[in-house]
């Protein structure tokens, strides 16, 4: 019998009318009593991973091993790394220049809409017929090292997780674009990294928001 062909759909955003989208949704680091969409009894067979501590599975009895670092503490870690320094740097020439109402932390650069990560969210399927998660899982994944290689100069995979516990298996993956700041430091600039990897605009003339100065 002729196996039944599943559609395949991808989004990418960075918000919604709630505001930027929060990693703690996909690594369900907050409170799921009132998450009427998910199953919580089915969490436990989620799959996490991140850049820093890599895959965190349940075993065959639905124990998870305890984690370090939540999604939301290793994109922190991420973002201090790669751009504190630009950002230092940044509130220096604000606070010279008399422009204190400029200066902004690690956090607020994160939860920016503007320079916050991209989420990506990939699935095969819908709740009436969707591919083996097992393989799905195993195809994201090895799709996932394959972007992180081609495209490692300017971006960075932070975090994803396959998701168990809705109507529907998917994986929220997230990411984050950088490039030079124009003093020799990375700042997440997604226009300035794609431009950087070979990618360019639809719309080249279309003026772009500035990203550094409020």
């Amino acid at each position: 019998m002729e196996k039944k062909k599943v559609r395949a759909t991808r989004t990418n955003g960075r918000k919604d009318s709630n505001g930027v989208f929060k990693a703690g949704h996909n690594d369900r680091s907050f409170s799921l009593e009132n998450a009427e969409h998910v199953d919580a009894d089915r969490s436990k067979w989620n799959v996490y991973w991140d850049y820093l501590q890599g895959y965190n599975l349940a075993d065959e009895n639905g124990v998870r091993p305890e984690r370090k670092y939540l999604f939301d503490e290793v994109e922190y870690l991420y973002y201090h790394k790669q751009f504190g320094d630009s950002i230092d740097a940044q509130n220096e020439r604000h606070e010279k220049s008399r422009h204190t109402e400029r200066i902004r932390n690690v956090r607020q650069i994160m939860e920016d809409s503007r320079t916050c990560p991209e989420e990506t969210i990939y699935q095969l399927g819908t709740k009436d017929g969707y591919e083996d998660p097992a393989v799905f899982v195993k195809v994201a994944a090895e799709l996932f090292a394959v972007i992180q290689e081609k495209y490692g100069s300017h971006m960075q995979i932070l975090d994803w997780a396959l998701h168990m516990d809705e109507a529907t298996p998917h994986i929220h993956e997230r990411h984050v674009f950088f490039a030079d700041d124009g003093y020799g430091m990375n700042f997440p600039k997604q226009e300035k990294a794609c431009e950087a990897l070979g990618f360019h605009p639809p719309k080249p003339d279309k003026k772009i928001r500035p990203i550094i100065a409020k």
